[in-house]
């Protein structure tokens, strides 16, 4: 299965550096661990981000990050059902 995918490289680059801006180090890596005091500000920048494109967003208490489509915060891929 192919797909014709029209991708807006300089939008993608600039949202990974503004997740790269939270937790970035002096060296030029990221140090943002999972339930830090940075973690917050992260999901915050997902959230704003998906809901701008017009998606809901869910958190439960763990605290996961839900966003429709089985896209999902947490690097294991976990749907919230």
């Amino acid at each position: 299965m192919t797909a014709d995918v029209d991708i807006d490289v300089a939008r993608l680059l600039g949202r990974l550096d503004q997740f790269a801006e939270i937790g970035a180090t002096a060296c030029g890596g990221v140090n943002r661990q999972a339930l830090t005091a940075l973690d917050p500000d992260a999901r915050a920048l997902l959230a704003d981000l998906a809901k701008a494109r017009g998606f809901d967003v869910f958190q439960d208490p763990s605290p996961n990050l839900f966003i429709p489509a089985g896209t999902t915060a947490r690097l294991d891929r976990q749907s919230p059902r």
